[in-house]
């Protein structure tokens, strides 16, 4: 190690070093899975090594629960998964998927298994919960509230998206998936016949070459395949959307002191609800995480609210400000723990195809179709 880095680690936080060992011990770990698949392969039946049944394109949540699916109904069948990003990630990784509806829930604890990662390592979710405009929104026991006052009795999670792709990821390499984090995919070049498809990576700096009979894009908006192929389709669904998150719980049971409306609830607290503060062409999502961290995004149809009225964090305070005052005031009290600020316009989007069986190629996840009409960070 040269002298520049070891000062480069030596002023990173204990946080930091802490997280770039863990990413360290977990590339070294992935490159031995990797290799000991590919030798369990040739064993097993004289396959060449850097020959796969399926190799995934991206190592998200869609990427990585096909793996593990894929592996489990097909005990024998030899996955690769190439993911751009380092694992492990961050904890509170800033991704679509932070509140889970009944199916994405029964699929993750029954399907498969991860129910002791979710009920410990997550949050259970007090259901749907939206508040409904009513003047000036400055005493939420106002608005009109549609939630219910007891758990419902099929769970759901908020989720810390890094805290999961990590759990998927350790699971991958369990099962004898070859997980390639930090990889990029350089080139694809799908063959017209029953010949292997040719898939071009950088892993560490260096270029691999690896086969497959099928190759799932998985690589999300990046849409590597469906480029490629001028698989997208507009649907003409115009809205917006903005989101950042705040490094601290924010209670938005706290922002009233009727005793009716605090009475409403049997048990559970309201701010564990995916709750979304309703208004004329908008909602506002704010979705608690194990962290202690807090998502809060603004969702606006463009014919409503224009896009550029929100599409800064000063702007969109100020746009909380005028439409949702008490979340602008308690966003406002902890300003200095804003973590990040992201925008998408036109979130909606199609696609002509999703699926080859001739071809042997598949898009999955929003690599393919993301229509979600209730935008609000659900992964469904």
């Amino acid at each position: 190690m040269t002298r520049s880095a070891r000062h480069r680690i030596s002023d990173l936080s204990a946080e930091q070093r802490a997280l770039l060992t863990r990413r360290l011990k977990t590339r070294t770990a992935g490159a031995e899975a990797a290799a000991d698949a590919e030798a369990a392969a040739q064993a097993a039946d004289g396959t060449e090594a850097g020959h796969y049944d399926v190799v995934v394109l991206g190592g998200g949540a869609a990427g990585l629960t096909l793996a593990l699916h894929l592996r489990r109904a097909r005990p024998g069948v030899r996955v690769l998964v190439a993911e751009r990003q380092e694992h492990p990630v961050p904890e509170a990784a800033h991704k679509v998927g932070e509140s889970t509806v009944e199916i994405a829930a029964h699929y993750l604890r029954d399907v498969l298994g991860l129910g002791e990662h979710l009920e410990q390592r997550q949050i259970r979710k007090f259901g749907l919960r939206m508040f409904f405009s009513n003047g000036d929104n400055t005493d939420i026991a106002d608005r009109v509230e549609l939630g219910s006052s007891v758990f419902p009795p099929l769970a759901t999670y908020q989720l810390d998206r890094g805290r999961l792709e990590n759990e998927l990821g350790a699971a991958c390499a369990r099962e004898g998936i070859a997980f390639l984090p930090g990889s990029r995919v350089l080139q694809v070049d799908c063959a017209p016949d029953a010949s292997p498809h040719r898939i071009r990576l950088a892993v560490d700096g260096r270029e691999r070459l690896v086969h497959a009979r099928w190759v799932v894009d998985a690589t999300g908006r990046s849409h590597f395949l469906g480029r490629r192929f001028g698989l997208r389709k507009e649907v003409g669904h115009k809205a917006n959307a903005a989101w950042f998150r705040v490094g601290r719980p924010i209670d938005l049971g706290s922002w009233s002191d009727d005793p009716d409306w605090h009475a409403r609830l049997k048990e559970g607290r309201r701010e564990l609800s995916t709750n979304h503060l309703m208004g004329p062409g908008y909602w506002v999502w704010l979705i608690r995480l194990a962290s202690d961290a807090i998502s809060i995004g603004i969702v606006a149809d463009a014919g409503a609210h224009r896009f550029d009225e929100f599409n800064t964090l000063d702007k969109a305070l100020g746009w909380l400000r005028r439409h949702e005052p008490q979340c602008a005031r308690a966003v406002t009290e902890h300003q200095d723990r804003i973590q990040d600020f992201r925008v998408m316009k036109d979130y909606a989007y199609s696609c002509e195809r999703v699926y080859d069986g001739v071809g042997r190629w598949c898009l999955t996840g929003e690599s393919g179709v993301f229509l979600d009409p209730l935008y609000s960070r659900d992964w469904t």
